[in-house]
């Protein structure tokens, strides 16, 4: 035996390895085997070493084993991490990691949370950044604003089918509310799903859209975007017309032969003519007179006809013959046959719609060969036609007496003595006989 301890083990019955030992302060030497075969199995009990050795902030010392020297623990206080034996540890704080508390980042979803700089003396610099495919920008210590547009990549809204994609809301946090909303002038949406577009060519304004024009009446069968250019143009009462696809209709009106509000009225004994049928051209339909009638053409209203039957070649029209006088005291087309027929003075009769018998008494008529019986003579015309001229006699008339001469006076005489008595003893005698000398 060469060391001092073993010396001394020799000295005694047996060996106490605490008698040659010196443990740390606060601490006591427990050999548990004091025999000479056990050796080194000495310990100091009850010491922590802690107590000497200083972590520093924001870490805790631990010294789990106290019967052995220099396994003493620095531990880093939550939520920092790592640890470290026999010296202080160098800590680090992931602000977003699961273990940080009140300082750590509270991104929303769809983000990720960065720690740039995990040291305990760097806090307050996590950042949230937005996740893929939403888009932001990177803000520190609070979350994102991420912007994702559902409607990126989105196959069911398609411009060929009139409708596109919209997403009301392009908040990351806001999903399932895109919709697939119809291209103006169609009309229709539908949430998350394809549309089928409502389009009535007749009620919009489009490139396709129906331009029918007045006086028709535009009809789209199928008022679907996909049925495009299928609008009709038809010609409205009384215009008529073949109808037409996704284009104005040929419309006529014959104003003279349709009934409407425009149309024309010419009435009887006239003819209405329109010059142009075209449906977009009224009230140019003429009335004109119809033959014999006379007036000048008239535009979209009745003309002023007038028919003298008189002066007209006519089948109704008036022939009076010679020495007699037509009149028509009304000279409208609706008024026929209504001519008088009046004979020449000193003739006299009247007939209407035709020639008149006229009468020549020409013993009461003044004219330069009529009769002028003197006053005590009768005078007679047996034949009262016109033809018959200078025929009237005179007769002498009782009590005169004479021959009867034609187409002159009479030469009457009258013996006055025959209608007188002188009385007894008295002769009566005439000197002159003449009717004229009467007394």
């Amino acid at each position: 035996c060469l060391t001092p301890m073993c010396e001394a083990m020799w000295d005694q019955d047996y060996a106490d390895e605490c008698g040659i030992v010196t443990c740390p302060n606060q601490s006591t030497c427990v050999d548990p085997n004091r025999n000479l075969t056990s050796s080194g199995d000495y310990y100091c009990s009850q010491y922590d070493e802690c107590s000497d050795n200083d972590c520093g902030t924001n870490q805790s010392c631990n010294d789990f084993d106290q019967t052995s020297l220099d396994n003493w623990l620095c531990a880093c206080d939550d939520p920092a991490t790592g640890w470290a034996t026999g010296e202080p540890a160098d800590c680090t704080l992931d602000e977003c990691g699961d273990t940080c508390f009140t300082t750590c980042g509270t991104c929303h979803a769809y983000q990720t949370c960065v720690d740039t700089n995990t040291s305990v003396h760097s806090l307050s610099d996590w950042a949230c950044s937005c996740d893929s495919p939403s888009t932001g920008t990177m803000t520190v210590a609070q979350p994102a604003t991420c912007v994702y547009d559902e409607c990126m990549g989105q196959s069911d809204c398609r411009a060929d089918y009139g409708h596109t994609c919209v997403d009301a809301n392009t908040s990351a946090l806001s999903g399932d509310d895109w919709s697939c909303v119809c291209i103006s002038p169609a009309t229709g949406s539908r949430l998350m799903g394809a549309v089928t577009c409502q389009l009535d060519e007749c009620a919009v304004a489009c490139d396709t859209c129906g331009s029918c024009g007045a006086g028709q009446t535009c009809h789209d069968a199928g008022p679907t975007y996909m049925k495009r250019s299928d609008w009709t143009c038809s010609c409205n009462a009384p215009a008529a017309g073949n109808t037409t696809t996704a284009g104005p209709a040929a419309c006529v009106i014959d104003e003279c032969n349709a009934s409407c509000t425009t149309c024309g009225s010419c009435g009887a004994n006239q003819t209405c003519a329109d010059v142009n049928t075209d449906a977009q051209s009224l009230e140019d339909w003429v009335c004109a007179c119809d033959a014999p009638a006379v007036g000048v053409n008239a535009t979209a209203t009745r003309a002023d006809c007038t028919l003298d039957e008189c002066t007209m070649s006519c089948a109704t029209c008036g022939s009076c013959g010679v020495n007699q006088t037509c009149e028509d005291a009304n000279s409208d087309p609706g008024s026929l046959r209504g001519w008088t027929c009046t004979c020449n003075a000193p003739a006299v009769g009247s007939a209407t719609a035709g020639a008149a018998e006229c009468v020549l008494d020409e013993c009461t008529a003044s004219c330069g060969a009529c009769g002028a019986c003197p006053s005590w003579q009768a005078c007679t015309d047996a034949n009262t036609t016109l033809w018959a001229v200078g025929d009237w006699v005179c007769t002498c008339v009782e009590p005169a007496t004479g021959e009867v001469a034609t187409g002159e006076a009479a030469v009457c005489t009258r013996d006055e003595c025959a209608e007188v008595s002188c009385g007894a003893g008295q002769t009566c005698n005439d000197t002159d006989t003449d009717e004229e000398m009467l007394g």
